[in-house]
């Protein structure tokens, strides 16, 4: 990951390890769509469709989690292999971040022990009362960036400029309230101060990614400022203090339920799993014995699996099965 494009990885150990980790990863994977599914799975008349365990597998944080990293390492793999301009950077910056998820990922382990599993249960559920922070406080970052974008910098028309995606003027609106939310006042900039490396010709600023517009002054944004920050560091971080207390409260009340039935998902999550890349043996064997029985009984009456398997596939599958069982 760190090395994919100098002279180590021109020789051949580095190669391989990039590519027995793509095999490890699809085993991997191969095992999450396989519980995520329940496939080479039996139950009686109340079981649950592919579908509908299919939805209830992605509801499950952990496997989200899970999902997001496996998607993003393809992404990289698409990225690594197939994009023309610059494909180390991107891929590197991709695998890193799904490196990072599936080590994030490792936390679920903890679950299994009684003192660290309620701790990582109040993180999940206060990861879910800052989402629902993050949704207010976005539309307030949105506004105020708005406003101080306006005054700023009046009958400015391209957000977005010639350069790359990072260079975008747009940025700028979310920038500044944002880490405001932490603190920062930005008071030279709201107040139009201390000005270097800008300019005020149209002509210029619009063309050249290399010079920006200097801004103007405008004796409402430090008062607009001194709301916002009042409004952010008092009332809505203290929100989010408070919405966390009640979590605490709330999952120490219950831990112990909690704890044993988190601890029970961890096992039944991992009982039914063939460690990869071992399961690329195991699990063509099953699949192989699991379309044998469905032929089975789709000789004798007529079931769901018959638009899949008629009679003489039926046949092969059962006869090649029998001999190298």
């Amino acid at each position: 990951m760190t090395s994919i494009d100098d002279h180590y990885y021109r020789r051949s150990i580095a190669r391989v390890w990039e590519y027995y980790i793509y095999i490890w990863a699809g085993g991997d994977l191969i095992e999450e769509i396989k519980n995520g599914m329940g496939i080479f799975t039996t139950g009686g008349k109340s079981h649950r469709g592919y579908w509908s365990r299919g939805k209830r597998y992605i509801n499950d944080f952990w496997n989200a989690v899970d999902l997001l990293s496996y998607i993003l390492l393809i992404l990289a793999l698409l990225t690594r292999h197939l994009w023309e301009p610059d494909p180390f950077i991107i891929a590197r910056r991709m695998f890193s971040v799904s490196l990072l998820i599936m080590f994030l990922r490792y936390l679920q382990l903890f679950l299994m022990n009684r003192r660290l599993g309620p701790t990582l249960i109040m993180i999940k559920e206060m990861l879910k009362d800052l989402s629902y922070f993050l949704a207010i406080a976005f539309v307030a970052i949105v506004g105020v960036g708005i406003y101080y974008h306006a005054n700023l910098y009046p009958n400015h028309i391209n957000l977005v400029g010639e350069g790359t995606w990072d260079t975008w003027h747009v940025w700028k609106i979310l920038y500044y309230p944002y880490w405001q939310l932490y603190g920062e006042s930005f008071s030279e900039f709201l107040e139009v101060q201390e000005q270097s490396n800008c300019t005020s010709d149209r002509s210029v600023y619009e063309v050249s990614t290399d010079i920006e517009r200097c801004a103007e002054k405008d004796p409402t944004v430090p008062i607009v400022s001194a709301i916002y920050m009042l409004i952010s560091n008092l009332l809505l971080v203290n929100l989010v203090i408070a919405m966390f207390s009640y979590t605490f409260d709330t999952v120490m009340a219950n831990s112990e339920k909690l704890w044993r039935f988190e601890r029970y998902t961890v096992i039944t999550d991992y009982e039914g799993k063939v460690p990869s890349p071992f399961n690329f043996i195991i699990r063509p064997i099953q699949l192989l014995n699991f379309a044998r029985k469905k032929c089975k009984k789709n000789l004798y009456k007529e079931s769901k699996y018959s638009v899949y398997f008629d009679t003489c596939t039926c046949n092969t599958i059962i006869t090649f099965v029998s001999e190298y069982k």
